[in-house]
């Protein structure tokens, strides 16, 4: 069935860049090497490393925090966590993500028109990574989030997790997100597999971990929220499973 593209969601490190956007595009594959020897009649070619690029076109907004300035001031900033959410983000929405390095910004207008821009970033050290939305929205008090079977790590796997917070309010507001996992949806002896360093001011952070992990096929995030005068965190959290090249 074929899908009308309206409302993708794109989160860059801390900044929510959906509603200045017309177009975004990822490209994944393998870097092509030639293997051809002696005993080929032909041309021999064959995938060697994991490539991923992001490209994004919509039309220009100038101000601090605007997507001008954040492209503009984010070029050739390394391992920048990029999250590309589909139609309606939302808990357990598909999502494609990896740390990337914004290598292309420009804006190019004609009078009387809308001033566009266009953008690229390439992977950095990351395939692009099909996940799941594992948290999302304005978050006031400590949670977990939905449970997901993602299924088992397995040796010559990776797990990788990306976290956006968008913005902070509160006196003295403090963040902390771990990635548990389990054998079964209800959490009845829970691990904890990763913790993201604690925020406590918008920011984005990323991290991995390699299989094999038992035999737990269940997965989710918790949030811890410290603080007063009701701290509040806008966040996303995105996780998936990518087997080692």
């Amino acid at each position: 069935m074929a899908v009308v593209t309206i409302n993708p969601r794109i989160w860059f490190a801390q900044y929510h860049l959906s509603a200045d956007h017309n177009q975004v595009a990822v490209t994944s594959g393998r870097e092509e090497v030639d293997s051809t020897v002696f005993t080929n009649t032909a041309k021999s070619m064959r995938g060697a490393l994991p490539f991923v690029e992001c490209t994004g076109e919509g039309y220009v907004e100038f101000g601090n925090n605007n997507v001008h300035e954040v492209l503009r001031s984010n070029i050739n900033t390394a391992d920048v966590p990029v999250t590309i959410g589909m139609e309606g983000a939302g808990d357990q929405t598909s999502a494609v993500f990896f740390k990337a390095n914004l290598l292309q910004y420009s804006i190019n207008g004609a009078v009387g028109q809308l001033l566009p821009f266009s953008w690229q970033a390439k992977g950095s050290s990351t395939p692009a990574v099909q996940g799941k939305i594992f948290g999302i929205g304005s978050k006031t008090s400590s949670a977990n989030g939905t449970s997901n079977q993602l299924g088992v790590l397995a040796a010559g796997e990776t797990m990788h997790m990306a976290l956006h917070v968008l913005s902070v309010s509160g006196t003295s507001p403090t963040l902390d997100v771990i990635i548990t996992s389990d054998t079964a949806s209800g959490f009845p002896s829970g691990v904890t597999r990763k913790t993201f360093s604690q925020k406590t001011a918008v920011g984005s952070d990323y991290l991995t971990l390699a299989g094999p992990v038992a035999t737990d096929s269940w997965w989710r995030a918790q949030w811890t929220i410290g603080g007063s005068s009701t701290p509040t965190f806008d966040i996303v959290i995105v996780c998936g499973i990518t087997t080692d090249p």
